[in-house]
């Protein structure tokens, strides 16, 4: 299967797809996160999820299999001064899986699976926004992506860590000063 193989099923996913499918490629994200796109075939998620489950069975190795599998949607950022174009993001890790062949400086690089980038590419081609996964997290609460990593010298964190939970600045509780002088007062580290 090649990339214009894929783009011919993107094409033809408008009206071609049965409802068994339909469930199997929307139940491992609709009912967790207490959505669902029941009904709506032509949707940019379910088209997306189709090419995922498509490059996955077509990439010829197992560690491209897996990095398709590690492929994550998202509907909204919380990072501030980012925005969806169409209200879907996919973050994962979009290298080839590739080796080099011969001595350095005569070696070559060989591309052994090309369908992490080239899902890449179709879900870039559909209109999703395309992360890279070890900049991203989830917020535990709301779900919406924030920023990791950082992009610059001047760039903050616009979420809070703590008992196990990433939360944006929106879902993290705001502490007020008065919890925070008398919790310094308890460490001894007040006046």
């Amino acid at each position: 299967m090649n990339i214009d193989l894929l783009r011919q099923l993107l094409d033809s996913l408008h009206e071609d797809i049965d409802d068994t499918l339909t469930w199997n490629a929307l139940a491992d994200w609709g009912e967790d996160n207490g959505q669902w796109a029941a009904g709506k075939r032509d949707t940019p998620y379910l088209k997306a999820r189709l090419l995922k489950e498509a490059c996955k069975i077509a990439a010829p190795t197992a560690d491209g299999r897996e990095l398709i599998g590690w492929v994550e949607f998202h509907w909204e950022y919380a990072e501030p001064g980012y925005s969806s174009k169409n209200g879907l993001i996919a973050t994962g890790r979009w290298n080839d899986i590739s080796h080099d062949e011969g001595v350095f400086p005569n070696h070559k690089r060989i591309v052994d699976d090309a369908y992490p980038s080239i899902l890449c590419i179709l879900l870039n081609d559909l209109g999703v926004d395309i992360e890279w996964a070890d900049e991203w997290s989830c917020c535990s609460e709301c779900g919406r992506l924030v920023r990791t990593s950082p992009t610059d010298w001047h760039w903050t964190p616009s979420y809070e860590v703590g008992d196990g939970e990433l939360l944006c600045l929106d879902c993290a509780p705001q502490a007020n000063p008065e919890q925070i002088e008398h919790m310094a007062d308890e460490l001894g580290e007040g006046d």
